[in-house]
């Protein structure tokens, strides 16, 4: 998996939820390859320069009582 922040930031802070994100838009693609002996089950992605993805971000998030910290 490779992660890429972008220069976009992704800010949010909702006091009433107690939840921050402090962060950027990011890219991500994945390969990965997986096998269950015991079922006979494997399977492979395709390759990472084929991964796209929707959305992802990159950042610190604090939540609950950590809220005011």
């Amino acid at each position: 998996m490779v992660w890429k922040a972008t220069a976009e930031p992704a800010n949010t802070d909702d006091p009433a939820k107690m939840f921050r994100f402090t962060g950027h838009k990011a890219t991500v693609q994945m390969e990965a390859q997986f096998e269950v002996p015991s079922i006979g089950f494997s399977f492979k992605t395709d390759p990472l320069e084929n991964s796209q993805c929707k959305f992802a971000l990159m950042g610190e998030e604090v939540n609950g009582k950590y809220y005011g910290k």
